[in-house]
C-alpha cells in the first residue's frame, strides 16, 4: 500500500513540473508575442514547450509500458504456478484413487489392479518431472513444492514396485507397506494446501510490490 501511494505521488509529482515547464515557457512565448511579435524568440519558446511535452510524453509512455510488461509477467506467472498446483492436484487424486482401491481389494491384489496403481503414479511422475524442467517460476516455493511431490510419488512409486514383487511371489504385503501406500495422498493434501497458502502470501506481496516482489521488505522481515 506504501508503495502505491509512493508511486502515485511520484507520478503526480512529475506531471505537475511538466506542466510547470509547459506552463512557464509558453507564458514567455505569450509574453513575446504580445510585445514584439511572432519572432525567433517566440518560435523558440514555443518550440521547448513542444519539446517539454514531447519528453514528458515519451517518459510516460515509457512508464506505462514497463507497468504493463510487469502486469502481463505477473499474469503468466500466475498462471505457471496454477499449472504447477494442477499437477500436484491430479497426483494426489490418483494416489486417492489407488488408496480407495487398495483398502477395498482383498491380498492376493490383481496384477491389472497393481499394474493400473503404477500406470497412475509413473504418470503423475512424468507431469511433476516436466513441472521441474524448468525454475523461473513465481517464487521458490513453487519448485519446493513440485520436488516434495515428485519425492512423494517416487516412494509410492517405489512402494508399488515392491506390491507387485511380492504379488508375483504371491506373498502378503506388509502392513507398513499398505500403510505407505494409503498415505501417500494424504502426504500430497497437505502439500496442496501448503501450496495454496504460500501463494496467497505471493500475491499479497506482489500487490503490495507494484506486480513485483518486494525484495527489500522480504529481506527486512526476514532479518528482524
Amino acid at each position: 500500500m506504501k508503495r502505491r501511494i509512493a508511486s502515485s505521488l511520484a507520478e503526480l509529482t512529475f506531471v505537475g513540473v511538466i506542466l510547470a515547464l509547459v506552463a512557464v515557457t509558453a507564458h514567455a512565448a505569450f509574453l513575446i508575442i504580445v510585445s514584439k511579435g511572432w519572432n525567433a524568440d517566440a518560435a523558440a519558446w514555443v518550440q521547448a514547450a513542444g519539446s517539454i511535452l514531447a519528453i514528458g510524453g515519451a517518459v510516460w509512455l515509457s512508464r506505462d509500458e514497463a507497468r504493463r510488461a510487469r502486469s502481463e509477467r505477473r499474469q503468466k506467472a500466475e498462471e505457471e504456478a496454477w499449472g504447477v498446483r494442477f499437477v500436484i492436484a491430479q497426483a494426489q487424486y490418483d494416489a486417492h484413487i489407488i488408496a480407495a482401491e487398495l483398502t477395498k481389494s482383498l491380498q492376493p491384489f490383481g496384477r491389472i489392479a497393481v499394474e493400473s496403481w503404477q500406470q497412475r503414479a509413473e504418470n503423475s511422475a512424468i507431469a511433476l518431472q516436466t513441472m521441474l524442467t524448468r525454475s523461473d517460476y513465481v517464487h521458490p516455493f513453487v519448485v519446493l513444492n513440485a520436488c516434495n511431490a515428485k519425492v512423494l510419488v517416487g516412494t509410492l512409486s517405489a512402494n508399488l514396485k515392491e506390491l507387485e514383487e511380492r504379488r508375483a511371489r504371491r506373498t502378503s504385503a506388509p502392513e507398513r507397506l499398505i500403510r505407505s501406500i494409503v498415505y501417500a495422498h494424504m502426504g500430497l493434501h497437505d502439500l496442496l494446501e501448503m501450496h495454496d497458502a504460500r501463494m496467497r502470501g505471493v500475491v499479497e506481496a506482489l500487490d503490495r510490490g507494484g506486480d513485483r516482489l518486494p525484495v527489500r521488505e522480504l529481506a527486512s522481515n526476514a532479518k528482524s
